[in-house]
């Protein structure tokens, strides 16, 4: 898949006749040896498709599925860029953009999860089905700064948002970056971000952030220019960050689907954090036929551990794809996965999507162990709700602890 040196005489002759080079031209023959090396090492992008072509400050290749650069000033940066890191990065303007010429080639993201380059004024990082996205300046040394994707914030999920008079806003996956010039870059996330967005974000009282989170003893803090946001961590509600993220209640009916209902809840909530509203409906109904499929069964609804099973086989679907009748009689062998379903269903589960059945805890008799009442709690806690039931399901949104009941039960 890789070009390694083929045509190396008919490639020089035509270099010889045709470049015209900008600036101080390296020796020809170091590019194309520069070029074949990162080719052997990165086979995924195929053959060269045309020849070593001069552009501003150096040399680029196209191969059948990437382009590698030569940076005239640091030839030992030579790499390659490819998929949707190369079309955003192309959109930039290239190696005459803002970005500069490429430093590495593409790499794995933190844990596996995504792809990035990193070039020579900023990066771009690209997640699963949110796309490619720009990180530079500022913003970026303090998302570095907190552990970049493997961080608390996540991946970007959009390009920077230049704030006329108000500096720099850039969206992550679980929270924000602000630069204010002579504030400096502060972060938002959390609990925190989510009273912040409660009160309007940045249209409301509290404006932009000031200072970076910090605690005190059952206390978070953020400092904004406005006023302190301060959180108890002894009690949490999810109802707002819901209603933010457009999950709604939906109706069960009679049918026994308690559990398949907690479980999608439990998906939407983690999904629309990880991508976005769009993931804020899904369908109830693909996720009862598919846990049957996969453990065999065919009547309606299962617990936990059964609708986990068909989830880690089959993925879940929007809504629109298989909507959910509260007054049917669920009939097996009436229902058909098509094609595009599995497919659809299963894009969730690609790698860095897939998520963890850890957040489950089904109750033993006669209820909670103090070992379960505590999992939940920390759970809550950190803005995750949790599935819980035996008879009966539902998902736990929230505590307050009351220190008027016996033994400061929550």
């Amino acid at each position: 898949m890789s070009g390694r040196g083929a045509r190396r005489a008919w490639f020089t002759v035509w270099i010889g006749l045709c470049l015209v080079v900008q600036g101080q031209p390296a020796a020809l023959g170091s590019v194309q040896d520069s070029m074949d090396t990162v080719a052997r090492n990165h086979p995924a992008i195929g053959n060269a498709v045309k020849p070593i072509a001069a552009i501003p400050g150096g040399y680029q290749r196209e191969q059948e599925w990437g382009t590698i650069y030569y940076d005239n000033a640091n030839p030992g940066a030579t790499s390659e860029v490819h998929g949707e890191i190369l079309v955003k990065y192309l959109l930039s303007g290239g190696p005459s953009g803002t970005l500069g010429f490429p430093r590495t080639g593409e790499m794995a993201g933190a844990h596996g999860v995504g792809r990035y380059n990193h070039f020579a004024n900023g990066s771009i990082y690209w997640f699963p089905l949110l796309g490619a996205y720009i990180v530079s300046g500022v913003v970026k040394d303090k998302w570095v700064e907190l552990g970049a994707e493997g961080g608390p914030l996540g991946y970007p999920t959009a390009e920077a948002e230049s704030l006329e008079g108000r500096g720099v806003l850039h969206r992550f996956q679980y929270g924000m970056i602000h630069y204010l010039p002579g504030r400096g870059a502060h972060y938002f996330y959390g609990p925190l971000l989510q009273k912040w967005a409660d009160r309007s974000g940045e249209r409301g009282s509290y404006g932009y952030p000031i200072e970076d989170p910090y605690t005190i003893d059952d206390k978070w803090y953020q400092r904004c220019e406005n006023g302190l946001i301060a959180i108890d961590s002894r009690s949490r509600d999810l109802r707002s960050e819901i209603a933010r993220r457009s999950i709604i209640i939906r109706n069960q009916g009679a049918r026994g689907t308690g559990s398949v209902f907690a479980m999608t809840f439990l998906l939407e909530y983690a999904y629309t954090e990880m991508l976005g509203s769009g993931y804020a409906d899904l369908s109830e109904e693909y996720l009862n036929h598919v846990t049957n499929v996969a453990v065999g069964k065919r009547d309606d609804g299962d617990f936990f551990s059964s609708v986990a099973v068909g989830y880690e086989n089959f993925g879940i679907i929007a809504e629109g794809g298989m909507v959910y009748n509260p007054n049917r009689i669920y009939d097996f062998n009436a229902v058909t996965i098509t094609p595009q379903m599995y497919a659809e269903g299963t894009s969730l589960l690609q790698h860095g999507l897939r998520l963890e059945g850890h957040f489950v805890v089904p109750l033993g008799e006669p209820g909670a162990t103090q070992e379960q009442f505590d999992a939940i709690l920390s759970y809550l806690a950190r803005g995750i709700p949790v599935a819980i039931g035996r008879a009966h399901s539902m998902a736990a949104i929230g505590y307050r602890y009351d220190p008027t009941w016996d033994g400061a039960a929550t």
